[in-house]
């Protein structure tokens, strides 16, 4: 990495929200299966986690973190279907 540029993490997190932004500018729904949620108690965030995995052999094939801020939570909605809103 010869002349490579130093970037802060929140100078790299800006360049990816806003490369993303450009090559992904629709929504999406994410299907996946929450394999662990944690809720902190004094905050009331929910940290989760979110895994995919083959329907071979069970294995996972991709993993992703998130959290839900208290002030984001909403309830389940009453018909639980699989298709988004």
């Amino acid at each position: 990495m010869t002349n490579a540029k130093i970037l802060s993490l929140f100078e790299l997190n800006i360049l990816v929200k806003k490369n993303l932004k450009q090559c992904l500018p629709d929504t999406y729904w994410i299907q996946a299966e929450l394999s662990d949620v944690r809720v902190n108690a004094p905050s009331s965030h929910c940290y989760v986690e979110l895994v995919e995995k083959n329907k071979k052999n069970n294995s996972s094939v991709a993993k992703a973190r998130g959290t839900v801020w208290e002030n984001r939570k909403q309830p389940a909605p009453a018909n639980r279907s699989s298709q988004p809103p």
